[in-house]
């Protein structure tokens, strides 16, 4: 999968760190829980001048809205 197949995302530097680290929903911030998260797929993003890798969540409900 390329990444313009994938949803689009808030900037990882708008979200809090919970949502950085996918223990929060990227649009709405509910904490995820197994159950209810939804992985959106693998972005590259600079951090400090290298690219890795980052690994959006987000619930269910959100994904449904952000096809």
């Amino acid at each position: 999968m390329t990444t313009d197949a994938l949803p689009p995302v808030p900037s990882v530097q708008s979200l809090s760190s919970a949502q950085q680290r996918g223990t929060a929903c990227v649009w709405c911030s509910v904490p995820l829980t197994p159950a209810i998260a939804a992985d959106l797929g693998p972005r590259k993003i600079d951090a400090h001048g290298s690219t890795v890798l980052w690994f959006p969540r987000s619930c269910r409900n959100c994904r449904k809205d952000h096809p």
